[in-house]
């Protein structure tokens, strides 16, 4: 241990020395106010609420925990009488149910219980149905012929019967309506009350929903110091904040952090290399594999103080200006760390091989370019695949075959992307997420980055080991 620390003091010695570490502060801190800089503002309730809780005829089947989605048609839900205290709304919610609606060979029965049956089945019936690729870009122009076409996984809607939809209970219908509120606004804290009404088909509940305007479901402006840079939009703070959190730090912010690092710490091991180096850190014989290990995991330990100080920071301070602060983010110190030991794993090679610095370090930039490059471009591919654009089957086989055998630098991402957005999406967004975007493997991710990992630290030990000098 005594050596271990001698040799974790002689690294951070050389940051110093080499303003490395005064940098990489610097650029967190500038990271932090930059992201302090945002605000976040609840756009108006009467507006918003009218349109959103349209959105109520999507519901999640199992009481809001199966995969799947599903809606009833003839289910119209209005919010009126709206009311607001400060973040808290109370309105009438009006739900009108027309029965007119046939659900295949069931007679016509309310949809509205129906759904609310539907809504506490666990066992959904599901189907591969195509959808236009127009749809999907949010168009509804475009050739719809089967070339277009994307199979999604769709649930059917809820073989229920009409005595099921009749047995079904005011207090259901209230636990239903309360964990919609759930479901399309992360909003947990709502008290509702049943009123009661003479016309058949139509349901009034009284709402109180606290927190509702501060919740990430809810719609918000964004603003940059005082300039409005969003406003009068339809975007859930959720995933605004998951769209800075992701391109700041995890993404381009994430990159540029992973870059410096790479060139501030390229010359830590031709430095160690140099003869007679290893005699004025340490009192006694080290062996030059454990010395080697030993700086590398110095620069780990490095990194991963530069990074826990950047994340957290921008964690607290988005915390504070938008009220959200869901842990899952604080992944995203573990996910960068991992992303470095790579290329810094990379870069030991390179200098033990070379013993040069500057190799190292432009090798090294290469190498995450080439990774970056091949993860975007099947990226896009992917994307292409499901507008089904164009036949790209030879070209996607290519770049799917060197994304399984290269490290999984851009599926580290795209894993640490899809935790935090678990804690920023609503559990229908989430849903949605999960229907148009498959996430790779955890497994096949991780086993393959420690697996080059491996690789080239054992590379270097051996190579180090055997050169003399």
């Amino acid at each position: 241990m005594r050596t271990f620390l001698a040799i974790l003091r002689d690294s951070f010695r050389e940051a110093v020395d080499g303003f490395v570490i005064y940098i990489m502060l610097i650029l967190s801190l500038l990271t932090i106010a930059f992201v302090a800089c945002i605000g976040y503002q609840p756009v108006d309730a009467e507006g918003h609420l009218s349109k959103s809780i349209k959105n109520f005829a999507v519901f999640i089947p199992d009481k809001g925990e199966s995969t799947a989605i599903s809606a009833v048609p003839g289910v119209n839900y209005e919010a009126t009488a709206i009311k607001v205290n400060g973040k808290d709304v109370l309105f009438d919610l009006e739900v009108t149910s027309k029965s007119d609606f046939g659900l295949g060979k069931a007679p016509a029965i309310d949809p509205f219980r129906t759904a609310v049956a539907g809504w506490l089945k666990k066992a959904y019936k599901s189907e591969k149905r195509k959808i236009p690729a127009a749809v999907l870009r949010g168009g509804n122009k475009g050739n719809t012929s089967d070339s277009t076409l994307r199979d999604l996984e769709v649930a059917l809607a809820p073989d229920v019967s009409a005595e099921e939809a009749a047995a079904i209970t005011d207090e259901q219908m209230v636990e239903f309506i309360k964990n919609q509120f759930v479901a399309h606004y992360g909003c947990g804290d709502v008290k509702v009350r049943r009123r009661s009404n003479p016309d058949a088909g139509k349901y009034v509940y009284e709402v109180e929903a606290i927190n509702l305007r501060g919740s990430r479901g809810w719609a918000h402006d964004v603003s940059f110091l005082h300039w409005n840079i969003i406003t009068n939009n339809d975007l859930p703070l959720g995933l605004v904040v998951h769209v800075i959190e992701d391109t700041i730090v995890n993404g381009i912010g994430g990159g540029i952090l992973l870059l410096i690092s790479v060139i501030l710490t390229s010359f830590f091991i031709p430095n160690m290399l140099r003869k007679g180096t290893l005699d004025l850190v340490v009192s006694k014989p080290v062996g030059k594999v454990q010395y080697l290990l030993y700086k590398y995991l110095g620069g780990l330990i490095f990194i991963t103080l530069v990074s826990a100080i950047t994340v957290g920071g921008v964690w607290f301070v988005i915390g504070i200006r938008s009220g959200m602060w869901d842990p899952r983010f604080l992944i995203t110190i573990p996910a960068l760390v991992l992303s470095f030991a790579l290329l810094y794993a990379f870069s030991t090679v390179i200098a033990v091989l070379t013993r040069s610095a500057i190799a190292a370090m432009l090798l090294t930039i290469a190498f995450t370019f080439g990774l970056w490059l091949v993860g975007y471009i099947k990226k896009q591919l992917d994307v292409a695949k499901v507008m089904e654009e164009g036949n790209l089957d030879t070209v996607s086989s290519i770049f799917d075959g060197l994304n399984n055998v290269l490290p999984r630098y851009k599926d580290l991402d795209k894993l640490t992307s899809k935790v935090t957005s678990e804690g920023a999406y609503t559990p229908i967004l989430l849903r949605f997420q999960d229907m148009l975007i498959e996430p790779p493997s955890y497994v096949g991710v991780l086993g393959i980055t420690f697996l080059y990992i491996v690789a080239f630290l054992g590379l270097a030990s051996w190579r180090h080991s055997t050169r003399d000098g």
